[in-house]
């Protein structure tokens, strides 16, 4: 702090406060993360609070860099959300996702001139001139499919490969051309000259402002999980307490996936001593919604796995199921199909405290 107040005087004022928020920022970012993990070990709701917020301003980062098009933003984040699929047995995107990575990374020194352009921003696709509204190339591709996608397109021509190879040709520059007519006629606005997000009004601000306030209602309702006290991991809203196994395996989702991402690019693609297409074996962690009861039942020849929880179709096949003369219309209006209350009770039978 006292180096940033020498520079005030030997740089520019704007410089200097630039630099002091930054500082700011980091040192409040370190406290929290020393705090966290001061709770992290006596209170598992807390934990498992602050693990999905985590999660949830990881993809609110990696939407903002491709919005943005800020090129180092979006790797660093996609290599923090890559430890998630690693943990939770995502493998159809952990491998391609670390190698994409990695193959990304390599470009600053196999090809400098495309890591220059991406990190100019050269990596996505400006629809419109209007600010954090740019779409990744895939996503941008979707939207020129959905152009195509309408009365008189692909209807009927997707068996003859001759006649869908000239429409993809094609149907491009028709779309643009139609579109620049019904600018042309006034039919439709410019949206790539408007210059003003479609978040950008009132109505917009209200919408979220109500979101806002359902979530603080609901929050007071079932009781803010920060202050829960107890060292047990429970449901916030059935107050349901999770066993021990699945409170160990929630707190090591983060510790496990960055472990298993470091064996992965080690092993895997800096040194290659496994194939990059080899198996990945699971963790099977159990997490909170492996404490709900299976329950098989024969269907007409077929086995079926009903989950026993709160949903009101499964409790009521299994009740007509092993009760024939079940009068369903009196069930339903009369009974609360459980075997204990359910204001007392969690589904496993066990009592709320």
């Amino acid at each position: 702090m006292q180096n940033l107040c020498d520079k005030f005087h030997e740089s520019t004022a704007y410089n200097a406060l630039d630099e002091l928020k930054l500082a700011i920022d980091e040192y409040d970012l370190v406290r929290l993360k020393v705090f966290d993990e001061s709770e992290f070990e006596t209170k598992p709701t807390f934990m498992m609070i602050r693990q999905y917020m985590h999660m949830v301003e990881l993809l609110l980062m990696f939407v903002g860099a491709t919005r943005t098009g800020n090129w180092t933003i979006h790797l660093a984040t996609l290599e923090q959300i890559v430890k998630y699929f690693f943990a939770l047995d995502l493998t159809n995107y952990s491998g391609t996702i670390a190698w994409d990575i990695a193959e990304m990374y390599s470009l600053k020194e196999t090809d400098p001139d495309i890591w220059n352009e991406f990190e100019q921003g050269n990596w996505i696709v400006h629809r419109t001139k209007t600010s954090f509204c740019a779409l990744g190339c895939d996503e941008a591709l979707e939207h020129q499919n959905r152009a195509m996608k309408v009365v008189g397109g692909l209807v009927g021509i997707t068996q003859h490969p001759h006649a869908l190879a000239r429409y993809f040709l094609t149907a491009p520059e028709l779309q643009r051309v139609a579109q620049e007519t019904l600018q042309m006629a006034g039919n439709i606005m410019n949206d790539y000259d408007s210059g003003r997000h479609h978040l950008d009004n009132i109505s917009a601000v209200q919408k979220q402002e109500k979101a806002i306030d359902k979530i603080s209602r609901e929050l007071e309702c079932v009781g803010n999980p920060f202050t829960y006290e107890n060292s047990e991991l429970i449901n916030l809203m059935t107050k349901s307490v999770f066993t021990d196994d699945i409170a160990s395996d929630v707190r090591q989702v983060e510790s496990l996936g960055v472990d298993l991402y470091a064996v992965f690019k080690t092993n895997r693609i800096e040194t290659a001593s496994i194939s990059l297409w080899a198996p990945i074996k699971r963790n099977k962690l159990r997490l909170c919604s492996s404490s709900r009861k299976k329950i098989k039942l024969d269907l007409g020849g077929g086995i079926s796995e009903l989950f026993a929880d709160r949903n009101l179709f499964a409790r009521l096949l299994i009740v007509t199921r092993s009760q024939r003369d079940v009068d369903l219309a009196e069930t339903i209006g009369i009974y609360e199909m459980s075997t204990v209350p359910r204001s007392m009770f969690a589904y496993d039978g066990t009592m709320f405290v």
